[in-house]
């Protein structure tokens, strides 16, 4: 097998067109478009947009008073001292406090609340894009937390946040903030019985939220290396196949499975032949970038992890899918398959967010991009790039690990085995 990947790396060096497109031409395409446009994620030092978040407040200790009193009466409390709890955890108005934490400056200006009757209306409005999330606090919310914090007992407490897409910066932002806010709430019901409540106003910190994430905003040559260097990627799968076919109709591939080589030798060699040469189009257009425009010259030692763990899963897909081109252009006898592909890769450009960010425009857009090869590879690489931890980025990873998953399968299934014994 190593002959037939030595093969192609030594046909593709002698292939000038083929070189320019996959080397030449995204670097050109970067220097030019990374000079013309500037902050072209549209990120700036000043306020961003802000986003309307609904909130619907089902908590009530109410019609749980009665049973939540008989328990903390049967744990050794007095009747005194159980409604005095209750009272206290009362006073403790997870809603208000929630809303006053939406009215600090740092998130006032990139989340609003607006109230919901409902859960039902607040997921119609999510639906209808009027609103990007929800929030719901449950009913038992309260009567749990007293349940839980002087008691000991399990809780099922929760506050639910919905969001359009979990994947959106905006949504991440908004789950960490509520993670935060619960943290925060269940200390101070624990220890609000033991120094009251006024520890409850004035001592809450939950950080801040700045644009987008700590780093500086993203500039063109950093958009533009990353977009450019995927599209052009989904070039090497229609390289790797056309070649295929032109091995087969000059019947070189009929002189390779006489050699005793196995049919499945051969697909396996085109996925790895496609694995490597995408990795080093990467290696070569992000250093280049990097040492000529100064693309990613001060980003630290977790972002370049970052980098290489994607680009290590994106050329496993690209590999996957120029194995599957090969498998069904093979099949099928007929090379239209991996030139309609070639045609289609612009499409695949577009909806991945090569050309311009989607989600300035519409939202679902952005969601549909994201499941493309490219599309998934290049949000990847920006949040790596926006400082945010391996654990946000881990669905699209994920997501990228099973289409190549899928595409292998397809592949050996598809590969005409029985037209090469």
């Amino acid at each position: 097998m190593f002959n037939l990947i030595g093969k192609d790396f030594l046909t593709l060096s002698k292939n000038r067109s083929e070189l320019i497109e996959l080397l030449l031409t995204p670097f050109l395409l970067i220097a030019i478009l990374g000079f013309a446009l500037g902050n072209v994620t549209g990120q700036t030092a000043t306020t961003p947009e802000q986003t309307t978040v609904g909130l619907v407040d089902q908590s009530t200790i109410a019609k749980d008073e009665a049973t939540v009193i008989k328990e903390l009466m049967d744990a050794g409390h007095t009747q005194v001292d159980a409604e005095k709890i209750v009272a206290e955890f009362e006073q403790m108005d997870p809603v208000r406090q929630m809303k006053g934490l939406f009215q600090e400056a740092d998130i006032e200006q990139h989340f609003a609340l607006q109230t919901f009757e409902s859960k039902e209306d607040a997921e119609q409005a999510l639906e209808a894009n009027d609103i990007s999330g929800v929030i719901v606090v449950s009913e038992i919310f309260k009567s749990d937390i007293i349940r839980a914090n002087v008691l000991q007992n399990a809780t099922n407490a929760e506050i639910e946040v919905i969001t359009q897409d979990p994947n959106q910066i905006k949504a991440i932002i908004l789950t960490n903030i509520m993670e935060g806010f619960i943290q925060e709430y269940n200390f101070q019901a624990t220890i609000a019985p033991i120094v009251g409540e006024t520890v409850i106003e004035d001592q809450r910190h939950y950080g801040e939220v700045v644009p987008l994430t700590t780093q500086d905003p993203i500039n063109s040559f950093e958009y533009y290396t990353l977009s450019m260097a995927v599209f052009f990627a989904l070039g090497i799968s229609t390289i790797i196949a056309s070649r295929s076919f032109k091995e087969k109709e000059s019947h070189v591939l009929a002189r390779i499975m006489l050699s005793k080589r196995s049919p499945m030798q051969y697909l396996f060699s085109k996925l790895v032949s496609g694995i490597l040469i995408t990795m080093i189009q990467l290696g070569i257009l992000f250093t280049l970038s990097t040492l000529i425009f100064g693309t990613f010259s001060e980003r630290p030692l977790s972002f370049w992890v970052g980098i290489v763990l994607v680009s290590c899963l994106f050329s496993i897909l690209i590999g996957s899918m120029g194995s599957l081109l090969t498998a069904i252009s093979l099949n099928t006898n007929d090379v239209m398959v991996v030139s309609s592909f070639g045609s289609s890769t612009v499409v695949l450009a577009f909806l991945g967010g090569s050309f311009v960010p989607l989600e300035q425009y519409a939202n679902f857009l952005k969601t549909l991009g994201d499941w493309t090869p490219n599309g998934a590879a290049l949000t990847s690489y920006l949040q790596f790039l926006m400082g945010f931890d391996i654990v946000d980025v881990l669905p699209l990873l994920l997501r990228m690990l099973g289409l190549s998953v899928i595409f292998m399968i397809i592949a050996v299934i598809v590969f005409p085995k029985w037209r090469l014994d």
